[in-house]
């Protein structure tokens, strides 16, 4: 699997005019954010689609939940946090999400862990908090439902061994990057992950 990502520092010395060119109805909507980071993030995914998968923006499509895709051509997935976007690629479908590793309300993990999670949260809450929603949200993207489908209802512990959710059976792979918990999942064994970085 193919794991590109671009900083937010790259986004932002990109000249404004080769944006407005590129990508005229993202950088319109980019503009409608009210943090310049949510402006940058927006214009980076954006990037991200263009110079790694192709596209132009004229040839997405939304899923009923939301998920971006080009018929007939490979499969990818966004996220972004902290000061990366990120897209991830593969034959088959997938969803990546990235969380910074940050302050968090803790209590939530009993609205959307399972009891088995939450045992295995115990051993480094804050860390661990991070790295199973991430897991679930790549799961939940890759189906194409997001938040339809009900965090609490299924389980991904063990943490890398292959899950039986929404009709499919899901293979993982998880990491920690510059402070954020990464995650990545797919219909298909995920054997290695390539990373690169987006220069501009």
């Amino acid at each position: 699997m193919k794991l590109c990502r671009i900083h937010l520092n790259t986004v932002a010395a990109v000249p404004e005019e080769y944006l407005i060119s590129l990508m005229p109805q993202r950088y319109a909507r980019s503009r409608r954010y009210l943090r310049h980071e949510d402006q940058l993030r927006c214009l980076g995914a954006g990037l991200l689609i263009n110079r790694v998968m192709g596209f132009e923006e004229h040839e997405l499509r939304y899923g009923q939940f939301g998920k971006p895709y080009v018929p007939g051509r490979t499969e990818f997935s966004l996220s972004h946090g902290g000061n990366w976007v990120i897209l991830a690629e593969n034959r088959t479908p997938l969803g990546v999400d990235i969380e910074p590793i940050c302050s968090t309300n803790l209590d939530i993990a009993r609205r959307v862990f399972t009891s088995n999670e939450l045992v295995w949260m115990e051993q480094d809450p804050l860390v661990r908090f991070h790295i199973l929603w991430t897991l679930k949200e790549s799961i939940m993207k890759g189906t194409g439902l997001g938040m339809q489908l009900d965090p609490a209802l299924f389980d991904v512990i063990p943490v890398g061994t292959p899950k039986q959710i929404a009709g499919h059976t899901w293979h993982t792979f998880w990491t920690l990057h510059d402070g954020c918990a990464v995650a990545c999942a797919s219909t298909s064994k995920i054997d290695t992950i390539e990373w690169t970085e987006i220069f501009f």
